[in-house]
């Protein structure tokens, strides 16, 4: 594998010889390696598996980039050496139809979600507030997507990668009950959303500061809000499906101390939301998050539940 890693890294990369690899685990959409070069530079390599669809992942990574250069806690990717000097390459092939991106290392370790407090909460609730705005100031896709509720039904009708068949999926009669429903708030990309937020993709320090956010090979246009809700349901959702009011009131209060436009309505925010996830386990991207059957039976729950707690 390493002899494998080092032909493709010298054939898109100038970052001379590679005298170590050591696999890492940074995040949970890519497999990860810590490269050493001869010059005592070191990169992460992230190997993004075929599900992630290579326009989505150069987009993401250009987003990456953009984000990082502004200061965000964030690795900032390696342009390949390019055909073309204006428009530099940041994902290349990978075997087996995967995909490679070549960043600058990052360090810190995901925090176990049973050690979290409404302290590192308040933490994240700022970053992302931090991470919104700056996703604010960037064009979003060109050319208008299709609906949501088209794309869930078209990806509704897919199967599962078969190596990703252990992924729970949601039921057919949930999918039915969402369609409706989305096609009712005519819920639009109205921004960008890192897409992948979860305790994987949040590194910190001895100090448990927030040093690294990862995981950004399904940042895609929606509402940014819908990493919030990403936050919420994995932070602030017990397992027996109560809310930790104390963690969800940290949480959104923080968020919305930095926020440019606060949230007023959720119900468009978590709607899109289930709309997203859904897609994402269709294609193979992510598992579904915990209870997401129970929330997308009735979301206006979880709508309930974050307005009231940001309005405490």
């Amino acid at each position: 594998m390493a002899y494998a890693f080092n032909s493709l890294l010298e054939r898109h990369y100038a970052i001379g010889r590679v005298i170590r690899f050591r696999h890492l685990q940074r995040g949970r959409q890519a497999t990860c390696f810590e490269i050493l070069t001869a010059g005592q530079r070191e990169y992460l390599l992230q190997l993004f598996p075929p599900e992630y669809q290579l326009p989505w992942l150069q987009r993401a990574m250009r987003v990456l980039e953009t984000a990082s250069r502004q200061g965000f806690p964030a690795p900032r990717p390696e342009a390949s050496m390019p055909m073309m000097p204006s428009n530099p390459c940041l994902v290349v092939n990978g075997p087996q139809g995967s995909h490679l991106v070549l960043t600058e290392i990052v360090g810190g370790q995901h925090l176990p979600l049973e050690r979290w407090t409404p302290v590192d909460l308040s933490h994240l609730g700022l970053r992302l507030a931090w991470l919104h705005r700056i996703l604010g100031e960037m064009p979003t896709i060109p050319t208008k997507p299709p609906s949501l509720a088209e794309q869930v039904r078209h990806w509704s009708r897919a199967s599962l990668p078969h190596h990703r068949q252990d992924f729970p999926a949601p039921s057919p009669a949930h999918v039915d009950l969402l369609l409706p429903m989305l096609a009712d708030h005519h819920i639009d990309a109205v921004g960008l959303a890192h897409g992948g937020i979860s305790p994987e993709a949040i590194l910190l320090n001895a100090d448990r500061q927030i040093v690294n956010v990862v995981d950004w090979g399904l940042c895609q246009a929606g509402h940014p809000a819908q990493d919030v809700v990403d936050a919420f349901v994995y932070w602030c959702i017990r397992p027996d499906g109560m809310v930790a009011r104390d963690e969800a009131q940290a949480l959104l209060e923080a968020y919305a101390s930095l926020a440019s436009q606060p949230v007023k309505y959720w119900q468009k925010v978590v709607l899109g939301w289930c709309g997203r996830r859904l897609i994402d386990n269709k294609t193979g991207c992510r598992p579904l998050p915990r209870g997401f059957g129970t929330i997308l039976a009735n979301p206006d729950s979880l709508t309930a539940a974050i307005s009231f707690c940001q309005s405490k």
